[in-house]
């Protein structure tokens, strides 16, 4: 699911961290890499800094961040309505705490 992506990525804007956004995700760290670097490689520019740890986003990064997150938080309506309940409290788990609402 591509929003699943940018969920990923919202967290790791707000954590900082590759370890904890992935934990607030409920998925591995590698997972949220990868799903990082699919969003790097379709899109064709960097948008996190790393080094041993994560050092930041790049400026497109940020431009990228402050696009999709309005969008993110606009699809979680369309996206609830085409999941089973089970499904619905895992999204919703997973958007608020990638989103900060927790």
């Amino acid at each position: 699911m591509i929003a699943r992506k940018y969920l990923y990525l919202i967290a790791l804007a707000r954590e900082k961290h590759f370890g904890r956004a992935a934990e607030a995700c409920h998925v591995s760290a590698s997972t949220l890499s990868a799903a990082i670097r699919d969003i790097e490689s379709e899109l064709g520019v960097t948008i996190v800094e790393r080094g041993q740890q994560f050092s930041g986003l790049t400026p497109e990064g940020e431009q990228l961040l402050a696009s999709v997150r309005p969008v993110v938080e606009a699809l979680q309506v369309d996206i609830l309505a085409a999941l089973s309940p089970a499904e619905q409290a895992r999204f919703l788990a997973l958007a608020h705490k990638a989103l900060g609402l927790d």
